[in-house]
């Protein structure tokens, strides 16, 4: 039973990483040629991708 889906999302022009087909990840590119916006990034996730009653997000710069 799948708890969670994982959605990697890229925020460029193209698409400048490669995530291996077996981490089971779902790698979106949302195409903005202009200055990063996380806030419209969130926002379109959740309208276009995001279909249960919960979303957590997490940011590279908390990761790393």
């Amino acid at each position: 039973m799948k708890i969670m889906n994982i959605f990697f999302i890229e925020q460029d022009t193209e698409s400048r990483i490669n995530i291996p087909e077996n981490f089971n990840i779902k790698k979106i590119l949302l195409y903005n040629p202009n200055i990063f916006n996380r806030g419209w990034a969130y926002n379109v996730i959740v309208k276009q991708f995001i279909k249960t009653d919960v979303a957590i997000f997490c940011d590279s710069d908390i990761i790393l």
